[in-house]
């Protein structure tokens, strides 16, 4: 009888399709918590930017021509009435920031809010009957089975 050495081939297969079988079942559970993730930070900020814009509305009697104005301490120059038109802010009437900066997520672009869902802006409404209206860019169904059309 001799000694063995190492591992023969079929030990090292076997151990290596058993690595593969538990990364195949981890795999998709931590994707799905990283979507579950975004998916809720996405609801949180769509709250908040919605909060901010109702309050600056509240405030101005208009709506901020773009989200990133809502993280500004000074009053935007301009700012959109129930048409969509650019007006000017009565003086006074601003009371921001209304979002602070540091947790809104401003976009590379400094004009939009960050969604963490589809890695894009969200969808701000200018026109039309929805003036105003926040939406998330991302498209398709949640993980409830929700669209996100309807957040």
């Amino acid at each position: 009888m001799h000694s063995r050495k190492g591992f023969t081939l079929v030990e090292l297969l076997i151990v290596i399709i058993i690595i593969a079988v538990l990364a195949a079942v981890a795999v998709p559970k931590i994707s799905h918590g990283k979507r579950a993730s975004h998916e809720s930070s996405l609801k949180s900020k769509l709250r908040t930017v919605r909060d901010a814009v109702e309050r600056a509305k509240q405030d101005t009697g208009l709506y901020p021509l773009n989200l990133a104005d809502l993280v500004k301490s000074a009053a935007p120059k301009r700012m959109m009435n129930q048409s969509g038109a650019s007006v000017g802010v009565p003086a006074g009437t601003w009371q921001g920031p209304y979002l602070d900066d540091r947790t809104a997520g401003v976009h590379d672009n400094g004009k939009d809010l960050y969604d963490p869902v589809c890695g894009g802006t969200f969808d701000y409404e200018k026109s039309g009957a929805h003036i105003g209206k926040v939406k998330a860019c991302a498209s398709g169904k949640a993980l409830d089975g929700t669209d996100f059309e309807d957040w």
